[in-house]
């Protein structure tokens, strides 16, 4: 089984480190060298390109920004959707609008690639140390397989729905969150 990671900003780059050390056959992509070197060192391999990592990974999962550069990424015409395989597995781990996270559902679907969603729950310090939640919104039939993987990262999986679960629930947590925010500091 070979994984594939594309975004390794403050959050990805502990998510994918985690899958490393615990011993996963990694390939990384992101558009600065230092993380990849990071990866490099810790046994992980590096992509030239986000099509060359898609074109050999099993499972592709992405932690990107915004919805600008997932669908940048994913559903342009040159993106990863058009490279992976029928049957692969592409897991968003970004936190972005309920219109992006269902447009990649429905691309995905159509082109024969399992999709789901699982948005990052808690700080970038638990990420550091592999204490990651993730909120997932994912197929029945591919809850076992993605939870083994995420548990990999993290240690807390809970299961919302359907794709497009996961990242409904992280903008609940986080509306959640920001009002809570606001009422102490009105306080």
């Amino acid at each position: 089984m070979k994984v594939g990671f594309i975004g390794l900003g403050r959050m990805g780059l502990p998510l994918a480190s985690h899958l490393v050390k615990n011993g996963v056959d990694l390939v990384a992509y992101d558009i600065h060298s230092a993380p990849l070197d990071k990866i490099q060192q810790l046994g992980g391999k590096v992509a030239a390109s986000p099509q060359e990592l898609a074109q050999q990974s099993d499972f592709v999962f992405t932690m990107l920004p915004g919805p600008k550069q997932i669908k940048d990424v994913v559903l342009a015409p040159n993106g990863i959707l058009n490279q992976m395989q029928p049957g692969a597995y592409l897991v968003d781990l970004s936190t972005i609008d309920t219109d992006t996270v269902d447009e990649l559902y429905q691309s995905a679907k159509a082109k024969g690639v399992h999709f789901a969603d699982a948005p990052v729950g808690r700080l970038a310090a638990h990420a550091d140390r592999g204490e990651s939640l993730f909120m997932l919104g994912a197929e029945d039939q591919d809850i076992d397989t993605l939870s083994a993987l995420l548990l990999k990262m993290g240690t807390t999986v809970q299961h919302c729905g359907v794709p497009g679960a996961g990242t409904r629930m992280k903008l609940i947590n986080n509306l959640m969150v920001l009002c809570y925010c606001q009422i102490n500091s009105e306080a």
